[in-house]
């Protein structure tokens, strides 16, 4: 017979509740989900490059494989750089409806979970800095009530007071919205063959000009892509000068 205990229980214990998650349980999941956004951040990065390397060499595969054995970690906040400025309608409505979400995103984390969000805080002030160059520029004042509008429909579907329908809702748009941001940018590296370093004029001692782009600078040569996409190598000894355009 089962035992009884002093209050006549019957001594078969009811399941106990899973333990709640310990502090070290929650590091480990926040430092996996680090991982994953650092990740595809890496991934996001890299096929932003390998994009504008081909849309530079205009998908010739053995132009765009001289160019990339140049690229290094240097070259990369340039060709970053240099994306977003190339389609400027594009890059107007990224600034427009991304700047905001993301920011509104990075300042709900802060006030709810208290954790700044670097990449968040970084993109936001990347896009601030193209809306600015784009108003001085264009006078897009449209940019302006456009970026308001979307910010206080994002904060207003991210406040702790909204429905629970709205603030799940918000936590898909978000995202969402900077996937398509990326997804843009992307576009535009793919079809821009607007390079990220500086034209030039290249005088040759045998009296030609090459008008291109310096990609490789090295003891002894200079490796040169011409306004055909064809990689050339040029002793340093036959130049005789070079001449930004």
């Amino acid at each position: 017979m089962p035992s009884t205990d002093a209050e006549g229980g019957s001594g078969v214990h009811e399941p106990s509740e899973p333990p709640a998650k310990t502090a070290e349980g929650k590091s480990s999941a926040s430092l996996l989900k680090g991982a994953s956004g650092a990740g595809v951040t890496t991934f996001a990065v890299t096929l932003l490059i390998i994009l504008r390397v081909f849309a530079l060499a205009q998908w010739r595969w053995d132009t765009a494989g001289a160019i990339m054995a140049t690229v290094n970690l240097g070259d990369i906040p340039s060709v970053v750089v240099s994306s977003i400025y190339a389609e400027p309608l594009i890059s107007a409505f990224i600034v427009a409806a991304g700047a905001p979400v993301v920011l509104a995103f990075t300042l709900h984390a802060l006030r709810g979970r208290r954790r700044f969000l670097v990449g968040g805080t970084l993109f936001t002030l990347l896009l601030g800095a193209a809306g600015i160059s784009l108003l001085v520029t264009y006078r897009w004042w449209w940019i302006l009530p456009v970026a308001v509008a979307v910010y206080i429909a994002s904060i207003s579907l991210l406040r702790p007071g909204a429905p629970d329908g709205a603030r799940r809702a918000g936590r898909l748009i978000v995202p969402g919205a900077i996937a398509v941001c990326v997804a843009l940018q992307l576009f535009v590296a793919a079809f821009s063959s607007t390079p990220w370093i500086e034209r030039e004029a290249i005088s040759l001692s045998s009296g030609e000009t090459i008008k291109g782009y310096v990609l490789e600078v090295k003891s002894g040569f200079v490796k040169i892509l011409d306004e055909e996409r064809d990689v050339r190598i040029v002793l340093s000894g036959d130049i005789a000068s070079r001449e930004i355009l």
